[in-house]
C-alpha cells in the first residue's frame, strides 16, 4: 500500500520552463483583456476632468476619436452653463436705433477694436500658444483660481468635475472609521456626534482639539 502511494506522488511530470512561460503568458493575456473589458470606455466625467486639468489639456497621445468626444462634451457643458445664466436686460430703444447706423459704418470701415467679440473660452484654453500647458507640479485648483477671470465659465465647469475623487479609497476609509467608532459598546451615539468624531479623525493633521 505504501509503495502504491509512493508511485502516485512520483507520477506527475515536472513542468518545463517552456510550460511555465506559456502559463504566465496566458495569465498576462487574461489580465490585459480584462483591463479593456472594464475600462475601455472611460466615463464622461473622467474625460472632462482630464481635459480640464491644465497639465493634461493637450490630451497627448489620446486617440483622435476620444479627443473629439472629450471636446464635444466640454462644448455641451459650456453651452449648458451659458444657458443657465441670467437673461440680459432689454436693450434701450435709442441704442437699437443707433445700431443700424453703426452697422453701416462697420461694413465700410470694419468693426472697431472695442466692438470685436472676445475669443471663445474653450478655443483659448485649448490653444497651447495662447494658454500654455501648466507644469506637472502645478496646483491645479490654484491655477484655475488664478485664471478664473480669463475663463469664467470654464472655471465653474472645472470646479464641478475636478472635485470628484479619482478613486473610492477615501470613502472606503471613511466607512472603516465609522465602523471603528460605532461599536456594540457605543451604539447610542447621536449622528451629530459621529459626524464630529469622523471629522476630527480625518482632519487631525489640520485640527488639534487639545490645543
Amino acid at each position: 500500500m505504501l509503495d502504491d502511494l509512493d508511485d502516485i506522488e512520483d507520477s506527475p511530470i515536472p513542468l518545463s520552463s517552456n510550460d511555465i512561460g506559456s502559463i504566465i503568458n496566458s495569465v498576462k493575456k487574461e489580465f490585459y483583456n480584462s483591463l479593456f473589458n472594464y475600462w475601455d470606455d472611460p466615463p464622461d466625467s473622467t474625460l472632462l476632468a482630464s481635459l480640464l486639468d491644465p497639465r493634461f489639456k493637450i490630451i497627448y497621445r489620446w486617440p483622435s476619436e476620444l479627443q473629439e468626444i472629450a471636446k464635444n462634451l466640454l462644448n455641451e457643458e459650456y453651452k449648458e452653463f451659458n444657458e443657465n445664466n441670467e437673461i440680459p436686460e432689454q436693450i434701450p430703444q435709442e441704442v437699437i436705433q443707433s445700431s443700424s447706423t453703426q452697422s453701416f459704418l462697420n461694413k465700410i470701415f470694419g468693426p472697431s477694436p472695442s466692438q470685436t467679440q472676445p475669443s471663445d473660452e474653450i478655443s483659448c484654453y485649448l490653444d497651447n500658444i495662447r494658454t500654455p500647458q501648466a507644469p506637472s507640479d502645478v496646483n491645479v485648483f490654484q491655477w484655475w483660481i488664478n485664471n478664473r477671470k480669463t475663463f469664467p465659465t470654464l472655471f465653474k465647469i472645472a470646479r464641478k468635475y475636478l472635485g470628484v475623487p479619482a478613486t473610492s479609497t477615501p470613502s472606503e476609509r471613511l466607512f472603516s472609521d465609522a465602523g471603528n467608532q460605532i461599536t456594540s459598546e457605543r451604539n447610542r451615539l447621536k449622528p451629530e456626534t459621529v459626524s464630529e468624531l469622523l471629522f476630527l479623525k480625518r482632519n487631525t493633521e489640520y485640527v488639534n482639539p487639545f490645543e
